[in-house]
């Protein structure tokens, strides 16, 4: 026994003398000729709060009310803190079981004090684990290779409206209804054999109402690798369930309204075109009937009239540009850059040499999009770039292209008058324009168009600038092939 760093001791219960073992006092922090052989030396160092308890199954031991000695207490060590002792005797017999006499209680005393130390460590981390657990919204859960609950949090015991403590030991199905605990069976298997964590949603009635809840279960393995068992946590997600719901309903709303405004749009323009044509043609017509007996003044009323007239058709021409730019009708396809440029160059042949302007190709890409938009794009990107010059610089134009990321890069370059800073996002809104109507022609509708044709495409697009006189440059990213 002495082999087992135990302290030995051996009572005399007739004459109250008690042989303590050179350990026993070492453990103690005494020499062995410090302290004496009797009773009252354990009385003198045992806590006063021990000890009528442990007398007490000294007295049940040896009458036979207790089936064994077996007791813990803290005694004084020299240097006066409290140490735990395990204390175990047993009475002394004869071969024939017989108690001697006179009676001797014999035992060992074990330092515990390192042991007792460990568990109020652990006794307080888990006082403080379930403090943080009953203090989250959120269900959490510890079970078994079996799915026994071995714990759970004061949130799901209330969520199921079961006492915690009569939830250890049950599975889900005594929880939940058969489909819910069958898919929590499945799922928690799949965690055992993988020891992968699983991620899912799940519907359950809490609190007398559905809710839905994100749920992470995870395996708890040894340091064989070997799952013991379980842990998960059910996050409360029908707050943001029930957000996606409304965006849906809101996306389904905009969609439609976008869509019968898209037509309204088309329908009105294309309406409208007829009346327009008739206004201007028959103004034109009244002009060369009634030749010189205009006077200058009517004659100017029908240059209003006329003029006014082409400018509606305009406009209604690119409210028409507009609309189609948001609808690709599905025909997307593979789009060569080269020739998007080059369909618009060719549309834009007399304006390029009136203008005497330069168009530059750097770098070439593959897109996947709609080839006419495409061309419509570049069309009124370079055109605005001609249409802007400076007029004592002929205009040049560059198409860079490069990529980044699964995207193309497109910047479009121009040497024209520029654009202030504050007015750069201004420039893709329907109907502005930043100068005066007869300075520029146009509508204010181009980059409109552009920007409505590249974010139908997926992409963005934005304008480039150091201010009037530098040029500017529209940087587009779209989609590669």
């Amino acid at each position: 026994m002495q082999g087992a760093n135990d302290g030995l001791w051996d009572w005399n219960l007739d004459t109250g003398e008690v042989y303590y073992s050179a350990r026993w006092k070492e453990m103690l922090g005494y020499r062995e000729d410090e302290l004496e052989a009797t009773l009252a030396t354990w009385a003198r160092l045992v806590h006063p709060d021990d000890k009528a308890r442990a007398l007490a199954l000294v007295d049940d031991y040896v009458a036979g009310r207790a089936p064994r000695y077996e007791i813990e207490f803290r005694m004084r060590h020299k240097d006066g803190v409290w140490i735990d002792l395990l204390s175990r005797g047993k009475l002394a017999r004869s071969d024939d079981g017989q108690a001697l006499k006179p009676r001797r209680l014999v035992g060992t005393h074990t330092d515990i004090s390192e042991t007792k130390r460990i568990q109020k460590i652990l006794a307080e981390e888990r006082s403080q684990l379930r403090a943080m657990l009953d203090n989250i919204p959120d269900l959490a859960w510890l079970k078994d290779a079996e799915g026994h609950f071995i714990a759970v949090n004061e949130r799901f015991a209330q969520a199921v409206d079961i006492r915690r403590d009569l939830l250890v030991g049950k599975t889900d199905f005594a929880v939940w209804p058969r489909d819910v605990a069958s898919a929590n069976a499945f799922a928690e298997n799949d965690v055992l054999a993988s020891c992968r964590p699983m991620l899912s949603e799940a519907r359950l009635e809490i609190d007398g109402r559905p809710r839905w809840f994100e749920i992470q279960i995870a395996p708890i393995c040894g340091e064989n690798g070997v799952c013991t068992g379980t842990t998960g946590i059910a996050h409360d997600i029908t707050g943001r369930k029930e957000a996606e719901a409304r965006l849906l309903r809101t996306i389904d709303e905009l969609t439609r309204s976008n869509t019968e405004l898209e037509r309204f749009a088309y329908v009105a323009s294309h309406d409208l075109q007829e009346p327009l044509r008739n206004i201007v043609s028959f103004s034109q017509l009244l002009e060369r009937q009634l030749g010189e007996r205009l006077t200058a003044s009517e004659r100017e009323y029908l240059d209003f009239i006329v003029n006014g007239g082409l400018r509606m058709r305009d406009l209604v021409n690119d409210l028409l540009d507009y609309s189609r730019a948001g609808r690709a009708d599905g025909a997307y396809q593979d789009v060569s850059l080269a020739d998007a440029v080059a369909r618009a160059e060719a549309n834009l042949q007399a304006a390029l040499r009136e203008s005497g302007a330069t168009l530059c190709r750097e770098g070439d890409a593959t897109l996947r999009a709609n080839p006419l938009q495409m061309a419509q794009l570049f069309q009124n990107l370079i055109g605005n770039a001609v249409k802007f010059r400076r007029p004592d610089i002929a205009p040049v134009v560059t198409i860079a292209a490069r990529p980044v990321d699964s995207d193309i890069e497109i910047a479009v370059t121009d040497n024209g008058i520029g654009i202030a800073p504050p007015y750069l996002d201004q420039v893709f809104v329907i109907f502005k324009r930043l100068h005066a109507g007869g300075e520029f022609p146009g509508t204010g509708m181009g980059l409109a168009i552009c920007k409505r044709i590249v974010e139908s495409h997926g992409g963005s697009i934005r304008a480039e600038s150091d201010g009037p006189g530098t040029g500017t440059t529209i940087r587009i990213r779209l989609p590669a092939a």
